[in-house]
């Protein structure tokens, strides 16, 4: 398991945006059941400038993709680069790095990785998913692969607030009825597990938590294009 910021939210911020009718299933047990599938994502921010406050750090952008549509459970939904844990890979981080070069042809070289944010069991997928929080060093370019990827877009950490979050009733691709609460921008809706991370990682942001637990080896002198 990747090191952790501490204290993490966890629960507490993952509940704020989970789909009324996952909340019996995904919180009445926090362990993962015997045979969950691992998996990993790369929860990246883009800064603006090599500042490290609160305030300036909710200014950050966070990566966001758009999955192509494929018959499963999290099909053409807004998601984190990521995907399952593979036996060569060593770790978490080893994996949310993987997917997220063959998804977007992001260099692990070209970033920072700070800390794994608290996991999350998805139980309409069995997956247990790490979220792996890093930041980029430099200006990104990035190479998407359209089998995998229909688009992506760089939004604000701001914009993750909880009181932001509205609750939409549509029927998931399993043909369940949900009422999910999500973040919207644009025609992009934001719920189930992505959702929940980002309410976590808004709060480790607002909090001071992140600001507080970055290195002295991130700083501007480390990230001089931004």
């Amino acid at each position: 398991m990747e090191k952790k910021l501490h204290p993490l939210p966890g629960k507490d911020a993952h509940i704020r945006l989970a789909p009324v009718q996952r909340l019996a299933d995904m919180f009445s047990d926090p362990t993962p059941p015997e045979g969950a599938r691992e998996s990993a994502v790369l929860v990246l921010l883009i800064p603006d400038n090599g500042s490290c406050t609160p305030e300036e750090i909710l200014e950050w952008r966070v990566l966001l993709i758009k999955r192509n549509s494929y018959a499963g459970v999290h099909s053409a939904q807004v998601a984190f680069p990521g995907g399952k844990k593979e036996p060569e890979d060593k770790s978490f981080r080893d994996t949310a790095y993987r997917e997220a070069f063959e998804e977007m042809g992001i260099e692990r070289e070209k970033t920072v990785a700070i800390s794994a944010l608290s996991g999350l069991y998805v139980p309409p997928s069995n997956f247990y998913i790490c979220p792996v929080l890093a930041i980029a060093r430099e200006e990104l370019r990035f190479t998407v692969d359209p089998r995998e990827v229909t688009g992506y877009r760089e939004i604000p950490v701001k914009n993750f607030n909880p009181e932001y979050a509205e609750i939409r009733r549509f029927q998931s691709p399993t043909g369940e009825w949900l009422d999910a609460p999500g973040y919207s921008d644009g025609d992009y809706f934001i719920w189930g597990a992505t959702a929940m991370i980002l309410s976590e990682l808004y709060q480790v942001v607002a909090d001071a938590t992140l600001s507080k637990s970055l290195s002295s080896t991130y700083n501007s002198s480390s990230n001089p294009s931004m």
